[in-house]
């Protein structure tokens, strides 16, 4: 992690201390500005002015995750799981899970209907019946 010069943005207070605590803890250098010589921008959201230096700077861009996963595993991780592109190919296979399961659901909850409707049916026969 001797390689590995990184900063933060997006992240405030308690959180944003905790981090640059840790990136030196594992031997890697905190800077708390960017420049062409950091190598991972930390970031809570994809977006602002570090963000866009890092995209020009060519710098790896991740979330707290890789920094905790670090530590976890006392050495430097692929990037990779922890980028933005990655988070966005897991949201969009989440997207594609809920609209299955909203699809599923829908298909379930109109079949209880449909059982209901044919219980409530039945039920009222009986009810008419017994008038008679």
């Amino acid at each position: 992690m001797e390689s590995v010069v990184a900063s933060v943005s997006g992240y405030h207070g308690a959180e944003r201390f905790d981090l640059i605590k840790l990136i030196p803890s594992l031997g890697a250098s905190y800077v708390g500005a960017m420049s062409s010589s950091t190598t991972h921008l930390v970031c809570r959201r994809f977006e602002g002015q570090k963000y866009d230096l890092a995209r020009k700077f060519k710098t790896h861009v991740v979330n707290h995750r890789w920094v905790e996963e670090c530590v976890k595993q006392g050495k430097r991780v692929p990037e990779h799981p922890y980028t933005w592109e990655w988070c966005v190919s897991v949201v969009n296979l989440a997207d594609v899970y809920v609209k299955k399961s909203k699809k599923n659901r829908s298909s379930a909850t109109d079949a209880i209907t449909d059982t209901r409707k044919n219980r409530g049916s039945k039920e009222q026969g009986k009810q008419d019946i017994q008038e008679q």
